[in-house]
This record gives C-alpha cells, structure tokens and sequence, in this order.
C-alpha cells in the first residue's frame, strides 16, 4: 500500500487478516477520535450497503427519519 498514513491504515487490515476476525469486527470498532484506519471502516460500510436491498433501505430511511 503506497499513500498518505499508509502505515496507519494497514496495521489494521492486517491485524484482522493475521487474528482471523470478521469484517464485523471492523465495522464495530468505536474509533475515540479522526483518525485515518476509520477509511476502512467506511469500506466495510460501503459493502453492507451494496448487500441490502431496495426495500431494506427504503424501510432505513424512513425509520432514520423517525429516529432522528
């Protein structure tokens, strides 16, 4: 990996690789403040997104809109 805070952002990934753990393990993960690593917790982000479907995330949004 070759960019700005790479060392930063691939310990991560390679922590998770190396232990095994879940992709949820990164999606769950609280981060205490900005911290560059969060990029691939958007990653796993982006993935779930894709795997909902239509109905799904109609049923989000309207339950976000309620909540918030």
């Amino acid at each position: 990996m070759v960019a700005p805070h790479a060392g930063e952002l691939i310990q991560e990934l390679i922590l998770a690789n190396t232990s095994k753990l879940p992709v949820n393990a990164i999606f769950n993960k609280i981060y205490p403040y900005p911290v560059a690593s969060r990029i691939n917790q958007q990653i796993v982000v982006k993935d779930k997104e894709e795997s909902l479907t239509n109905s799904i995330k109609k049923l989000l949004r309207i339950a976000f809109k309620i909540f918030s």
